[in-house]
């Protein structure tokens, strides 16, 4: 399992697309330590739902399609840009993250929750 060390990203407004999601993905090494989880040759992808796998706010479960770019892959930095089918329905949703190595083998990172509150 890679470690998500994400800060700020929660909550957003509803149709809030102006903020990218910046998530970096750690691990430990065999002595315990956490160290950055490489994502070189490594493709992200995201689901958004409720908790434990079940359907989010709307009764579904959300495949996000925006592009994620590798920021420093060495050092496990990303970017995810938000789409507008992402971020529409207010309630509080959980991130389902995957990453896939050149082999097809998934690690999935931890679940983290996100906000989306209504516009006022």
């Amino acid at each position: 399992m890679a470690t998500i060390v994400v800060e700020n990203y929660s909550p957003i407004f509803a149709g809030d697309t102006s903020q990218e999601f910046l998530p970096v993905f750690q691990t430990t090494d065999v002595y315990g330590n956490t160290i950055p989880f490489p994502l070189v040759g490594v493709t992200i992808s995201m689901k958004m739902g409720g908790p434990n796998g079940e359907t989010g706010p709307d009764g579904s479960i959300k495949t996000c399609s925006g592009t994620w770019t590798i920021l420093d892959a060495e050092n496990g930095k990303a970017s995810y840009q938000w789409q507008t089918a992402d971020v529409n329905t207010v309630g509080e949703w959980w991130l389902y993250i995957t990453l896939t190595d050149g082999n097809g083998r998934p690690v999935h990172g931890d679940v983290k929750p996100l906000e989306i509150l209504p516009i006022v």
